[in-house]
């Protein structure tokens, strides 16, 4: 009798599984029921959306230029699709827009989260050869801080910190830091989950590229529940809508202080560099020439930033000396950036008048992570070189 009543109790169970199983099916839209984005080996991509009562919808992407929309065509079912492409293997964010309205892709997973503005769905066209693929080498890990901001009034913020392969906090070995920063709207996952700088970092140290390093990623934006803004900076070069007086304070005040306390970390500014994408570059700036005591490698990628003469004019009356305390400022940007291809040129112009050494370096591109990988893995294999 009890083989009977264990065989009902199992095929009892089997059936309530079978039925939950069942509900939970039918609870996924169907518009969950295709691929998009679809990356074939050619390099073309095809999107799809699950649409049936739009009577428009286009596609634009990263690898257009700005405000030219591919129309999708609707099959009988509703669902719409296009194929773009060959593309040139990179990232490339991308929308829909319906009838107006602009959406993510339903499909897809993989989105540039962004705090206060617009996310956008991301896709990827690999590469083998590209150093923010996943590869066969020692990983290092990322780890997840919630830290309270007095700066940013009691709030709990998140910092990531990325920790090279073979990282033991039980060991005695120090580590040289790199503070790298987001750009507005973006997140302290900003770094690692749409610019896959955890991948880049373990690449180059497995290729014997860069040395191993700790990185802390702190979120320097402001959120719907932090206390309003300070009056914005007025020195001159830094656009009026781009307030860095608090993130300045935050990073100097806070992050690297805890940072210290919390990670091996080496002292000295030798050991201890700065860089950041857009704003973050910006921050950069105003932070690493700010503190030269403190910094002495820097990297501005894609960052309307310039006026050096008039914001750090100490600096420039004595080039020499600015000179001998700068181990390294490197800049990058895309070469068709709307943003900061224009300021960055100005800048390095102005720095070169000005005596001021430093590496500046375009690549093709405009204002996203295709171009902020780039400048990564451009700058991080020089960084604790040596020098100042």
């Amino acid at each position: 009798m009890r083989a009977i009543d264990l065989r009902i109790k199992c095929g009892f169970l089997a059936f309530v599984l079978l039925m939950v199983a069942t509900q939970l099916s039918a609870a996924v839209p169907a518009s969950r029921a295709y691929t998009s984005p679809e990356v074939h080996g050619d390099g073309t991509v095809t999107f799809r959306i699950m649409a049936p009562k739009a009577s428009e919808v286009t596609l634009e992407g990263g690898w257009q230029g700005p405000n030219q929309p591919v129309a999708l065509v609707r099959d009988d079912k509703g669902l719409w699709s296009v194929t773009v492409g060959p593309l040139k293997p990179t990232v490339y964010a991308y929308w829909f827009n319906l009838d107006g309205a602009v959406v993510l892709d339903q499909a897809n997973q993989y989105i540039r989260t962004r705090g206060v503005k617009s996310s956008v769905s991301m896709v990827e066209v690999p590469d083998a050869a590209l150093e923010w693929m996943v590869r066969d080498v020692p990983h290092g890990r990322v780890e997840m801080n919630w830290v309270k901001s007095a700066v940013y009034g009691g709030e709990t913020r998140n910092i990531w910190v990325y920790l090279p392969p073979g990282f033991d906090a039980r060991a005695k070995k120090k580590y040289p830091v790199l503070y790298l920063l987001h750009g507005a709207g973006e997140m302290y996952l900003s770094w690692v989950e749409s610019g896959k700088a955890n991948l880049i970092f373990d690449n180059l140290i497995a290729e014997g590229k860069m040395k191993p390093m700790i990185v802390v990623m702190p979120h320097t934006d402001s959120t719907e529940n932090s206390p309003p803004d300070p009056p914005v900076m007025a020195a001159a070069g830094v656009p009026g809508q781009m307030n860095l007086v608090r993130p300045v304070d935050y990073v100097v005040k806070e992050v690297i202080p805890w940072a210290g306390a919390h990670y091996p970390l080496l002292a000295g500014r030798k050991s201890t560099a700065i860089a950041g994408l857009s704003k973050g570059g910006a921050l950069t700036a105003t932070i690493g020439f700010g503190h030269l005591e403190v910094f002495s490698q820097m990297g501005i990628f894609s960052a309307p930033t310039q006026a050096f003469n008039t914001r750090f004019a100490s600096l420039v009356s004595d080039a020499k000396g600015t000179n001998a305390k700068i181990g390294l400022l490197w800049m990058g940007v895309g070469d068709s950036d709307p943003v900061a291809t224009k300021g960055l040129r100005a800048f390095d112009a102005e720095l070169t008048k000005d005596g001021i050494m430093h590496v500046y370096m375009e690549t093709p591109g405009a204002h996203d992570f295709a171009v902020w990988r780039w400048c990564l893995v451009q700058f991080a294999p020089l960084l604790f070189k040596g020098g100042t």
